[in-house]
């Protein structure tokens, strides 16, 4: 794993003595398939090893994760965010990137062959492709072909519940224990009907401001 290989392991006191105070990791996906076929050479379990590692130390654990992956899944995107749940779950240090939603970059494998498999539209010539891409330098798509149906508005939805969870967390008070558990349980089993927490948390977030 990340922590392994780059010798942190056996050596955190001594980094968290000499100032380290922040560890980026790619985590991607909490599906070991996706995983697998981003040739991360990763597991899970490694991810989830890494937060609880860095668990009481001074050193903040950073994960980047993304869904809607070529030939991801449901169950893959579920995977993923009960993985960023259980992470904040394992160590309050622990600050969560995403999940963002898969981009094509021109030039990197899986672009070619989503654009060969999907009729991708693709500039023929050069000077069409400042249009073409974003500011991020992605190409800029009307839907997602290659991703399970209703992927980008779950994780649209879902992502930002994660957000409030964090900040929820971080908030530390006692009133908003419930939605804390709510927003993680929605994202551990990818449910999107009725998110009544969030507009709970808007009302009582209004509330704390006008008493505190």
């Amino acid at each position: 794993d990340d922590c392994s290989r780059i010798g942190v392991e056996g050596n955190i006191a001594r980094l968290e003595k000499a100032g380290l105070r922040s560890f980026v990791m790619g985590g991607e996906s909490g599906s070991q398939e996706m995983l697998d076929l981003m040739q991360k050479g990763i597991r899970v379990e490694e991810i989830v090893r890494s937060a609880k590692m860095l668990r009481g130390t001074r050193i903040t654990p950073r994960y980047s994760f993304m869904v809607g992956y070529d030939q991801e899944k449901r169950e893959d995107t579920r995977k993923t965010y009960r993985l960023c749940a259980e992470l904040q779950e394992a160590n309050p240090k622990v600050d969560i990137a995403g999940p963002f939603i898969f981009r094509c970059y021109p030039g990197s494998t899986v672009f070619e062959k989503l654009a060969r498999n999907h009729h991708l539209r693709v500039p023929s010539k050069i000077e069409d492709w400042s249009s073409a891409l974003s500011r991020e330098g992605f190409l800029k798509v009307e839907s997602m072909p290659w991703a399970w149906k209703g992927c980008p508005e779950t994780a649209t939805l879902l992502t930002t519940e994660l957000v409030l969870a964090d900040r929820l967390r971080r908030n530390g008070n006692p009133l908003f224990a419930p939605l804390l558990w709510l927003f993680r349980f929605r994202a551990k089993h990818l449910l999107t009907a009725l998110p009544l927490e969030y507009h709970a948390y808007l009302t009582l977030k209004k509330l704390y401001r006008m008493v505190k």
